[in-house]
């Protein structure tokens, strides 16, 4: 189907149902709970990178893709990298980050 950011564009009025953005949302932090959980940070979450199929059932199924910019993190960060529109206040500020 594509990325969130295509599907997104492409509704009437750019709105999700409240069902479909509880749905997207909780998917979304179950993902950064497991790469959290295995300490990998992404770096470059954002629409484009939330890649989206729809089932059968026309149930969204959401995954995080395009880690070109993600790491272990063992200790805290300092790199500027992201996009910069969805950057964290962390790396904008340019102090330490971790996950």
């Amino acid at each position: 189907m594509g990325n969130l950011y295509t599907m997104q564009s492409k509704l009437t009025n750019r709105i999700f149902t409240i069902d479909e953005s509880i749905s997207i949302f909780n998917q979304i932090v179950r993902g950064v709970e497991i790469m959290h959980l295995n300490k990998i940070v992404h770096r470059d979450i954002k629409l484009e990178n939330i890649f989206v199929r729809k089932t059968d059932k026309n149930a969204l199924v959401c995954k995080i893709g395009d880690f070109g910019l993600a790491r272990f993190l063992e200790v805290n960060a300092h790199s500027n990298c992201g996009t910069q529109n969805y950057m964290a206040p962390e790396i904008l500020e340019q102090v330490p980050y971790g996950l």
